[in-house]
């Protein structure tokens, strides 16, 4: 087993961290069974491991080999995603006692382990999120690793290679970003005005039923900060930043959404499905949608399905 180095994280927790999490039908509190700011800089130096091993070197170095075709011309897997994957998977588990690593490469091979999402301590690992604008050279790209307890999102990490910088939310304790000095800064969301013409995000379609996908296409291509990442953790990262203020997700998955659900409450917004909002779950089907607040939310909503 590799040994990777790792340094303390500034802006320490309580290593006995009590979390309480929320879901659609009751809380509940307990004690995490390891130390939050060990966690937080373990899995930190893992991300920053497997991005200088396997791959910062293939950035713009691909060969036509290394990249492979999944389920269409737009679903690409590299040589990257599949050795960054079989690195973290097994380091990950090995960090807490009877936890299972979910990441994405294993689940295109194997689709049936998706069915142990909400078991009782799940990493979901997307080596590479952003895979299409890594293929093309673009800094779209970036890492994502999160924790779930029985499916309710605990912590979360993206981990962004040509920055160098890692953002990391524990469940009640916020958003840092820590930097490539270790360097460790608090992060909230911007305010803004509650007027969803006026604010900017990423919201994509291409995941919704053919019915009526065209129809709410159209419909968010005529808001005017409305931009496409191709990247949910670039998306995540930049509403905690405080450059966007939404996110629409119509294809929900373990390792894109949960870091995304997470960093983005952790940071001040709220994220729910739509248009039922209710909370999300790594298990959950549907269609995420983050905004500043409640009233936001619900404008949005309003507006994406034209109640």
């Amino acid at each position: 087993m590799v040994v990777v180095r790792t340094t303390s994280i500034v802006c320490p927790l309580p290593s006995d961290w009590v979390l309480c999490i929320m879901t659609n039908s009751d809380s509940t509190v307990f004690t995490l069974p390891f130390d939050v700011n060990i966690m937080r800089a373990e899995v930190t130096g893992l991300l920053k491991y497997a991005s200088e091993t396997f791959i910062m070197p293939r950035w713009r170095a691909l060969d036509d080999a290394d990249i492979a075709i999944k389920t269409s011309e737009t679903d690409l897997v590299t040589i990257a995603d599949r050795e960054a994957e079989l690195f973290l998977s097994p380091h990950l588990e090995a960090l807490l006692t009877g936890s299972f690593a979910l990441g994405e490469e294993a689940c295109s091979e194997q689709g049936n382990i998706l069915n142990r999402a909400e078991d009782k301590w799940v990493w979901a690992i997307d080596p590479v999120d952003g895979t299409n604008n890594f293929v093309k050279g673009t800094q779209q790209f970036c890492s994502m690793v999160s924790l779930a307890h029985y499916g309710v999102p605990v912590m979360a990490w993206i981990y962004r290679p040509t920055e160098k910088d890692c953002l990391i939310a524990t469940a009640g304790a916020g958003v840092v970003m820590v930097s490539d000095d270790n360097t460790t800064t608090p992060l909230t969301r911007r305010y803004v005005s509650g007027d969803i013409l006026k604010m900017s995000g990423s919201l994509n379609a291409m995941g919704l039923d053919k019915s009526v996908r065209d129809d709410v296409r159209e419909k968010i291509k005529q808001l005017p900060g409305r931009t496409y990442t191709g990247c949910a953790g670039v998306e995540a990262s930049h509403v905690a930043l405080g450059t966007a203020d939404y996110i629409m997700h119509s294809k929900l998955t373990p390792w894109d959404n949960t870091p995304v659900d997470l960093i983005c409450r952790e940071a001040g917004s709220v994220a729910y499905l739509t248009p039922m909002k209710t909370r999300f779950s790594l298990g959950a089907k549907g269609i995420l949608l983050v905004a500043p607040d409640d009233a936001s939310w619900d404008a949005l909503s309003a507006y994406i399905w034209d109640v």
